[in-house]
């Protein structure tokens, strides 16, 4: 869930970037959410931490290209989010 719906604000397409961005960083950090912790969050607990975050930080084991890419795609505000068409040319997805 983006900042901005669990913030109950008008959201658009950049919400399923940001999805993106949390399904990258699960699948290349062996299973684990950069911030929902199973142990103690639970919908209440989890709605108000996206709603106060500021930055999402990335697992350090990730490349630095794959944490520039995941910084981009989970920008907190929407509008600075990257878009699909941004994200595809970035040098992480390009590169060979």
């Amino acid at each position: 869930m983006a900042p901005e719906v669990a913030s109950e604000n008008i959201y658009a397409k950049s919400v399923d970037i940001w999805a993106i961005g949390i399904i990258m960083h699960i699948m290349l950090a062996g299973g684990k959410h950069p911030f929902y912790d199973k142990e103690t969050d639970n919908v209440a607990t989890f709605k108000e931490k996206l709603s106060k975050m500021k930055k999402v930080e990335p697992c350090e084991s990730l490349s630095w290209l794959a944490k520039n890419l995941f910084l981009r795609l989970t920008t907190i505000q929407s509008h600075l989010r990257y878009t699909a068409r941004d994200a595809v040319k970035h040098p992480w997805i390009t590169r060979k």
